[in-house]
């Protein structure tokens, strides 16, 4: 079997830029091949690629850089009644009584043109019982012819259209795990950006669960030829600050301030040069055009590039159960702790900057450096490293240094400051719970406990919750 794959703006690019954009095509092409075990020939021509298989699989209608998708038979001729005769053998059946037309495309030197062909094919096709109708028919019988060969087409399917993956730079997608962001990620990786994720965890284990489930299914379909990174950065700490810290009109704002600030330090680090959201303009208070103004303010050294700005919730929602996410993200529930009954929607920037003074300095850099930096596939275990009770049996280890339990005393069984816990012997048949100030770097040592063995968790909140949750 032979698959013509057809683009459309990889053939309006320059000779040395088209060879580039085509070369990449192909690496995600194969990518797609190892992915999903399909053993397959590619061919590079100027103006297709061609696949020489054994089969069709729909995998080739989700590779962005494709639009038109061919399945043709190869037909080998010496002259025009020749071809005639064999495209009757293969078509004869199929348009009687039935109304067809016939389209020929046609390259090289000829005794014959393409309208030529077309005419004595269907003059042809006629006599077996079809009847012309180059209108509407019932069937089209398209022929692309080459030399001494042509190709019968038999299906003709569209493809995922855009450019290549990996040929318009780098972007770091914010991913919540709704309709929306999933969609913008999408939309920009259809653009041919290669892309990695930044998940701002609101909701513990569940809500990582979740969002990696909802990934892990649009990179196993859509991201052939990268890996892209998860950065998940456990937002509660910042969260709980806002909302005992800021005042309950401007916590929306504030927040998607946080977010942008923290996203674009991940960033620029990491050598991004936009940061993609799925905000549509005036969806909901925080997407106001004052609201975006503000927010977007806080960026200096990278863009925000919004795919759905112009989107209604209807059309990003189609677009939802076109790709297949529809499914996952209406399962995944809405997060967010910090929702005010009146919420600004004209925020003055000026205002917004000295109630942002009020919030702790030090939580930025603390989410950032406890981030979990994951690869695909997406796996996080299956089993919860935070725990909200203590268990009578468990031992309490307290993993700040000396400084931090002067300021902030909690009584633990144990005190091995975080530096120190690779050089301490644990106990494999005992529980340990660990506590740091925020639940942040007690997650890490909890984490790495477990790989060797021990029983080891980490109390969601950290010392902060565990004294409200305990009235100490």
């Amino acid at each position: 079997m032979l698959i013509f794959l057809k683009f459309s703006e990889i053939f309006t690019k320059t000779k040395r830029v088209r060879k580039r954009f085509l070369n990449i095509l192909k690496r995600n092409i194969e990518s797609a091949f190892e992915r999903e075990n399909f053993k397959a020939k590619v061919i590079l021509k100027r103006d297709k690629i061609i696949v020489e298989c054994s089969e069709y699989r729909d995998f080739f209608e989700r590779i962005f850089g494709i639009r038109k998708i061919l399945v043709v038979e190869e037909i080998d001729f010496k002259d025009l009644n020749n071809l005639k005769k064999k495209v009757v053998k293969f078509m004869g059946n199929k348009v009687r009584k039935k109304t067809f037309g016939v389209r020929v495309k046609r390259k090289g030197k000829h005794r014959f043109n393409s309208l030529t062909a077309e005419r004595e094919i269907g003059a042809e096709l006629v006599k077996k019982g079809g009847k012309v109708n180059l209108d509407n028919p019932d069937i089209w019988v398209k022929l692309e012819i080459e030399g001494n060969k042509a190709y019968l087409i038999e299906r003709e399917i569209d493809g995922a259209g855009g450019l290549p993956i990996g040929t318009e730079g780098t972007a770091l997608c914010l991913v919540s795990g709704g309709f929306d962001s999933i969609v913008a990620s999408y939309m920009i990786a259809k653009r041919g950006t290669e892309i990695s994720f930044l998940f701002f965890n609101l909701g513990g284990f569940t809500h990582l669960k979740e969002v990696t489930n909802l990934l892990n299914f649009f990179w196993k379909n859509y991201l052939y030829g990268i890996s892209p990174y998860l950065f998940a950065v456990d937002f509660r700490p910042i969260v709980e600050d806002i909302r005992t810290s800021i005042p309950e009109s401007y916590w929306g704002i504030i927040l998607k301030r946080k977010m942008f600030e923290v996203a674009e330090k991940i960033a620029k680090n990491r050598g991004f040069k936009a940061i993609v959201t799925g905000e549509a303009l005036g969806q909901v208070s925080s997407q106001t055009l004052d609201s975006l103004y503000v927010i977007e303010k806080i960026l200096q050294d990278v863009i925000c590039l919004r795919p759905l700005v112009g989107f209604d919730k209807e059309e990003i929602i189609n677009i939802s159960r076109k790709i297949g996410t529809y499914e996952i993200s209406e399962k995944i529930k809405e997060y967010c702790a910090i929702v005010p009954d009146k919420p600004v929607t004209k925020p003055e920037l000026k205002k917004v900057e000295e109630i942002e003074l009020l919030l702790e300095k030090n939580l930025i850099p603390l989410v950032i450096k406890t981030m979990r930096v994951i690869e695909p596939p997406y796996e996080i275990g299956e089993e919860n490293i935070e725990i909200e009770r203590i268990p009578d049996s468990a031992i309490k280890v307290d993993i700040r240094d000396k400084m931090e339990r002067e300021i902030l005393p909690f009584e633990s069984d144990l005190q091995i400051s975080y530096k120190e816990i690779d050089n301490y012997e644990f106990d494999k048949n005992k529980t340990y719970i660990f506590f740091c100030n925020y639940g942040l770097f007690s997650q890490e040592v909890a984490l790495k406990l477990r790989k060797k063995g021990i029983k080891a968790y980490a109390f969601g909140g950290g010392i902060v919750r565990y004294k409200k949750v305990y009235k100490q």
